[in-house]
Formats: C-alpha cells, structure tokens, sequence
C-alpha cells in the first residue's frame, strides 16, 4: 500500500522521496485489489493464529505483540470497531510494506465530538501541516522497511493500554 500520511514532524529518516515500513498509514492511502483481497474484518485468520507466537516472531518485540494482541482480541469480541486493524492484520500475514511519505502529504481535521473515530483532538494527529510531494521522485535503491520508522510509529503513535 502506500500513505499520504507521516507524522515524525519534519524529522526524515531517508533522503529519498519514501520510504518503506511495516505500519499502514491510513490516511490518504491507497492498494492494489490483490492485496485489498487478503482484508477480512472479521479476522477470522487471528483466532487461529492466537495461540501461537506469530506477532512475537512477526515484529520482534513483546510489547508491541502484546499491544496487537489486545487490539485483535478486542476486534474479535467486538469491544473494537474499526477497520484499520484488520487491514494491518493482513499486510503482515503478507509480509508486506507500506510505503510512507518522506514528508506528511495529508492533514486530517475530522477530529471532533461527531466524528466517527476520533472525537477528541489528538495534537499528533490532527491538522498537522502538509506538503508538497517534490518531484522528480527520488526513488530507494532497495525495497528495505526502515525501522526507525516502524519503530517510532509505535511508540508514539499506538496508545500501549496493557
């Protein structure tokens, strides 16, 4: 898939116009259809996988596997309802990569008390300042996730409730 969205604030990790990671980015996004055809909402794949070491093996860190553990287990007993999870779901069940923005390109101001999913104001979210893509691109010399980049998605990015 590939992103709009960047949220380290300026701070580039790459001197190229993207960059790969194994978060998706959500917000001004887009796929192909034989990828979009491995999305199940449901997650019917995760209550196989739940008693196995799959996140621990998949990402490497036992927080992180915890917090994804929680977030599947809650989309399953439908205390969640969302549907980005289960699109992270099945691009890791893929191996796949997101490709994100060496700068943000999209600005979500959604943020408000009707809004569907974020009805409080996140200052690392909301309205931070978009720009231009600068062409021509500058392209990675190698399809290679950055993990300074899943690394800081993580930790800033994901609310760690267990």
């Amino acid at each position: 898939m590939i992103s709009g969205d960047n949220f380290m604030q300026g701070g580039k990790l790459s001197c190229y116009s993207y960059l790969f990671c194994r978060y998706v980015g959500i917000w001004g996004w887009a796929t192909w259809r034989r990828a979009w055809q491995h999305y199940d909402v449901d997650l019917r794949l995760w209550k196989t996988l739940r008693g196995t070491r799959f996140l621990e093996d998949f990402l490497g860190n036992g927080a992180e596997a915890r917090l994804w553990r929680y977030y599947f287990d809650r989309i399953i007993t439908g205390e969640s309802h969302t549907w980005d999870h289960q699109w992270q779901f099945a691009c890791w069940l893929q191996d796949g990569l997101s490709v994100m923005p060496a700068s943000n390109l999209v600005s979500n101001i959604g943020f408000s008390k009707t809004a569907q999913h974020y009805k409080e104001f996140n200052p690392k979210l909301a309205n931070v300042a978009a720009v231009e893509m600068e062409f021509p691109l500058r392209h990675p010399p190698a399809i290679v996730r950055t993990i300074e980049a899943d690394d800081f998605v993580f930790r800033e990015l994901h609310q760690q409730p267990c």
